[in-house]
């Protein structure tokens, strides 16, 4: 992970991804194989969208918990009835 300017840029072993800081609101970082797991309780039991960064709709899930155990390595946005988070996915 680097900051250039304002450009967040992320980088695993298959692709690198750019993030302009100020499209940034949050950032969570787990130890988890996905790094789901510890967002936030809120959609734990809640149907959730999953977007890729480029806008692509991935999926609905029942759960926050059923995403995580399909969502490949990726970083992807979380969309539920209450608000949108960005996740990267290890």
């Amino acid at each position: 992970m680097t900051v250039s300017g304002a450009t967040l840029s992320v980088t695993n072993a298959e692709e690198t991804k750019s993030f302009q800081l100020t499209d940034l609101v949050k950032m969570y970082f787990s130890n988890s194989s996905t790094g789901i797991s510890d967002i936030s309780s809120d959609t734990e039991s809640q149907k959730v969208d999953v977007y890729t960064m480029n806008g692509i709709h991935v999926g609905q899930f029942a759960s926050q918990t059923e995403a995580m155990k399909a969502l490949p390595k990726g970083i992807y946005v979380i969309k539920s009835n209450k608000k949108s988070i960005q996740v990267a996915v290890q």
